[in-house]
Order: structure tokens, then C-alpha cells, then sequence
């Protein structure tokens, strides 16, 4: 429900835009930022992997635009349990 919630997917255009902006590095490290931002650790090995494959996959469906790949990679990290606080 709250991938395709309008708030959550503004939410995720503007940390997309920091994991872009705010953190040096390539792909790897602006997860790692990511990570550290919004859920206060690195992620593991295999999060990470995953991560940097859908950086990569939704890249290559949007021809190259970097700014719609950082916002695929912050929606998942904003949609994870451990982000998300339910009653």
C-alpha cells in the first residue's frame, strides 16, 4: 500500500535526490549513506548487492537518467519493515 502511496513516493523522489547529491562515491556508497540516514546501519552484504542490481536494472529501463534509479533505490529502503514504525 504505501509503494504507490503519493506521499511515500514524494518521500522517496527526495531522498533519491540526497542519496544523488549528498553522498560521494558510486552507487555502493550512496547506498551505504542511504542506509545509514534512514535506518542508522550499513546494510548488509546481500542488501546491498540487491540495491546496487536494482540501481543498475532501473537505469538501464530509463535510458541512463540516474535521478528515477535513486528514486526506485529510496522507495525500497522506505518501504522496509525496520523503516516503517505499525500498530
Amino acid at each position: 500500500t504505501l509503494w504507490n502511496n503519493s506521499v511515500f513516493f514524494e518521500c522517496g523522489v527526495a531522498l533519491g535526490r540526497r542519496l544523488e547529491s549528498e553522498f560521494p562515491g558510486g552507487p555502493r556508497q550512496k547506498i551505504q549513506g542511504g542506509f545509514r540516514l534512514c535506518l542508522g546501519r550499513d546494510p548488509a552484504r546481500d542488501e546491498l548487492n540487491r540495491l546496487e542490481r536494482l540501481f543498475a536494472d532501473e537505469r538501464r529501463a530509463t535510458h541512463g537518467q540516474a535521478a528515477p534509479a535513486w528514486t526506485a533505490v529510496a522507495q525500497v529502503i522506505l518501504n522496509l519493515d525496520e523503516f516503517l514504525t505499525r500498530e
